[in-house]
């Protein structure tokens, strides 16, 4: 990754560059030498492959690649600041912009491993460093920055709660630096690189399966991590930069900086098993379901909802059994007089045990889409990906670029 490879404190100098457009004036406003601003930028464009300068007599000017690179520089030193400023108690902006440029990699990918790993000993690990190499940079970090990040625990150190929010901060500035390559990529074959996606199991996953078979034959290099968990729990993945989407339904966990970018709409049945008692009693209403026990994933959200327009308000019915996972939902119901509730995708993937009942009642289920930080700024690679799920649900336009 580019990250493992950049100094930190050259990003400064390329950024400024691109500002000013002029090396000279650049090693002025940084108090370095001309010669060490060249440097930094030639090593710079070594590393990424391309040009970020056209050298003139009239001076260096950035490049549209430059330009690309500069933006993430940016943005790097947005969460940097946002991260130092969590942690300080007085005159934070001010100290923040200070204390940025003394920030050495070795100290990031430290704080970020630690949090990671949550020991110092599977951190340094990690990074093929000793623990007290470890130790070392981080109380170093603290130090400058007067601030404790690190704290005894019953197993060692662990990070204290400013530890813990800077490297949050800290792993989003780093994924800005790591979307250089894949931004600057004109080869989609050797594009290589993670995306880390988050599915709520509640939801299909027929589009998502879908998707995910077009970008790995488009980007053959490109990993794709895919983690399930309940929505709380990966909300807050996603929030703290462990993910870089989430692929699910509307949720009440979601938060002022999180955004759900709907996709497509599930129509919910009412599902039974085949020659259920249901399936020969003609014409039914929804008074026809009370009495038999549910096997339901949310009895306490939109479920339980549908539940009391069946009932009409009165007590709900039994639900003996709690689950998101349309496979086993199919097996409880093949094999009892159970009902429960399915889209038109699960329902789909269980017709050979069961079928939906002929009721007025259909509703829509709420919006399957993705979630995103409002700060999020896809890479190359990341936007084909929803772009691709766009194509498959007929064109739909999907803004989600910060």
């Amino acid at each position: 990754m580019l990250s493992d490879q950049i100094q930190f404190q050259h990003l400064r100098l390329v950024e400024t560059a691109a500002q000013l457009n002029s090396l000279r004036r650049t090693a002025n406003e940084r108090n370095v030498t001309q010669p060490a601003v060249t440097r930094a930028i030639r090593n710079f464009e070594s590393l990424v492959g391309v040009r970020l300068f056209e050298r003139t007599i009239k001076g260096s000017f950035v490049t549209p690649e430059g330009r690309v690179v500069a933006e993430r520089i940016r943005r790097f030193r947005k969460f940097l600041l946002q991260g130092l400023e969590a942690g300080l108690r007085a005159d934070a902006s001010c100290r923040a912009e200070t204390l940025s440029n003394r920030v050495t990699r070795s100290q990031v990918k430290a704080l970020i491993s630690v949090r990671k790993f949550g020991n110092v000993e599977a951190a340094a690990r990690s990074l093929n460093i000793t623990p007290r190499a470890l130790l070392k940079s981080i109380h170093l970090l603290g130090r400058n920055s007067d601030t404790e990040y690190l704290i005894k625990g019953r197993n060692g150190p662990i990070l204290t709660e400013e530890g813990e929010e800077f490297a949050k901060y800290l792993q989003l500035a780093v994924a800005e630096i790591d979307s250089i390559e894949q931004d600057l990529s004109t080869n989609n074959v050797s594009s290589s690189g993670t995306i880390h996606i988050g599915v709520m199991p509640s939801c299909s996953c027929r589009i998502l399966a879908q998707a995910l078979n077009h970008f790995t034959q488009k980007y053959p290099k490109i990993t794709v991590k895919i983690k399930t968990a309940n929505s709380a729990e990966l909300l807050n993945s996603l929030s703290n930069g462990d993910l870089d989407l989430v692929y699910g339904q509307t949720s009440d966990q979601a938060c002022d900086h999180l955004e759900h970018l709907p996709l497509w709409r599930p129509t919910l049945h009412v599902v039974v098993r085949q020659r259920h008692p249901l399936t020969f009693a003609g014409k039914l209403e929804l008074s026809d379901l009370i009495g038999y026990s549910w096997v339901i994933s949310d009895p306490e959200g939109l479920h339980q909802g549908f539940l009391k327009k069946i009932t009409g308000g009165l007590k709900l019915p039994s639900i003996p059994v709690e689950t998101n996972a349309p496979n086993l939902i199919g097996e409880i119901l093949s094999g009892s007089d159970m009902l429960s509730f399915m889209t038109d995708q699960e329902l789909n993937s269980q017709a050979r045990h069961l079928v939906p009942l002929d009721l007025k009642f259909v509703e829509n289920g709420p919006p399957v889409g993705i979630f995103k930080r409002r700060s999020w700024k896809p890479n190359k690679v990341q936007n084909s990906f929803v772009l691709i799920i766009s194509s498959i649900l007929g064109g739909r336009s999907i803004k989600i670029f910060a």
